[in-house]
């Protein structure tokens, strides 16, 4: 209930998660106003003028929030993978379980990087390439990555990046296309890496994408 009394710290929490919620049942943040968004939270309308001036300004914070979370999940799900395994699977397995079970903050981030440019989306987008770092740096330790020049290999990366994220858009719609997604990003991980590794090995990587 709005007014009501809530633990110190988690007020702003409450705000994100209305406000991802928002953006996931509606498109955009568009036509919420601090005042509703407040009702949503159960928090009093004047303490949500301590975390934000208005709902733009949540913006970055919808994007940090997000991308924290799926940094540290993905992270922990490479470092669970077996010596001799394809990272592929349990990788996009935890990913899926992670997208069901916040589609409100995966599509407020889909719908981030399909909106015009402003601060959260180049939020989102530098974390999505610390993200893409972090996938480099773990699968070579663990040397599940073929050798190219480095150039080539953040290339490959980002197109696989791009299509499991799609993937887990398709999966929050569709959840009973999920084991035929599964598949499909295997398969992708795979063919992107080979194709990528093979076009080195020949003289002509292909160019980074933007």
């Amino acid at each position: 209930m709005s007014g009501a009394r809530v633990p110190y710290g988690e007020g702003k929490a409450r705000l994100l998660a209305a406000a991802a919620q928002w953006m996931a049942d509606h498109g955009s943040l568009a036509g919420l106003t601090l005042r509703s968004l407040a009702t949503q939270a159960g928090i009093s309308h004047n303490a949500i003028y301590r975390h934000y001036r208005s709902v733009e300004d949540m913006a970055p914070d919808l994007a940090a929030a997000f991308t924290q979370q799926l940094r540290a999940g993905l992270s922990q799900a490479r470092n669970e993978v077996k010596s001799g395994e394809g990272p592929a699977r349990t990788v996009v397995t935890w990913l899926f379980d992670f997208a069901l079970a916040h589609p409100a903050h995966f599509k407020t981030a889909h719908l981030t990087r399909l909106g015009p440019p402003g601060a959260a989306r180049e939020l989102l987008e530098a974390q999505l390439a610390e993200i893409r770092q972090d996938m480099r740096t773990q699968l070579t330790q663990k040397k599940m990555l073929p050798e190219m020049p480095p150039d080539d290999l953040d290339a490959a990366l980002a197109l696989i990046i791009e299509h499991t994220f799609h993937s887990c858009i398709r999966c929050i719609e569709s959840p009973q296309q999920r084991p035929a997604l599964l598949l499909r990003a295997e398969q992708v991980f795979t063919w992107v890496l080979a194709g990528a590794a093979l076009t080195a090995q020949r003289g002509n990587p292909p160019k980074p994408g933007p």
